[in-house]
């Protein structure tokens, strides 16, 4: 196809698509930790003492009851549907304050077992993105090679005893 004369700015768009035979979607546009911290809606099944709000209130510092909980944490899980796919390269999560292995001032597990990134398009099936051993630091950074979903959650081995998580951040890069 031979090129169109025109002093258009369109002209040359239209030109382009016209070769080229196919249109790409734009990538997704990155969101920052506080988009995302405000998007959408806190799911999983930590909700007591804080609650799930509370694992996305922006605040690391505190007590088990300020936290989201689930007791006795077996299987426990807290994420955000965020209402559409959003890009997600790295979780940080935060254990309330205190020793980290008992008093429920710890992740569920007591800081053993295994956090186990997730990722879903419609929430009911959830695939494994990444996972990691469990700790008693005050702070785990998980990283992952970026993926995009609507639903994001971490998910707890757990044990009998319960467990907190202070604060879930997401990060898309």
């Amino acid at each position: 196809m031979a090129p169109i004369k025109s002093n258009s700015p369109f002209a040359s768009y239209f030109n382009f698509f016209s070769e080229s035979g196919n249109l790409q979607p734009a990538p997704p546009t990155l969101l920052t930790r506080e988009q995302l911290r405000t998007k959408g809606t806190a799911i999983g099944d930590m909700t007591q003492d804080g609650g799930l709000a509370a694992a996305f209130d922006d605040s690391t510092t505190g007590d088990y009851t300020q936290g989201a909980r689930k007791d006795p944490s077996t299987d426990a899980n807290v994420g955000r549907n965020f209402g559409e796919a959003v890009t997600i390269a790295k979780v940080i999560l935060f254990r309330p304050d205190g020793n980290g292995t008992s008093g429920s001032n710890c992740f569920p597990g007591e800081g053993g077992g295994t956090y186990t990134i997730q990722k879903s398009d419609g929430g009911s099936s959830y695939t494994d993105v990444t996972s990691v051993s469990g700790t008693t630091d005050k702070s785990i950074t998980i990283t992952f090679t970026a993926a995009s979903a609507q639903y994001w959650r971490v998910s707890f081995t757990g044990d009998n005893n319960g467990g907190t998580v202070q604060e879930m951040q997401f990060y898309s890069s």
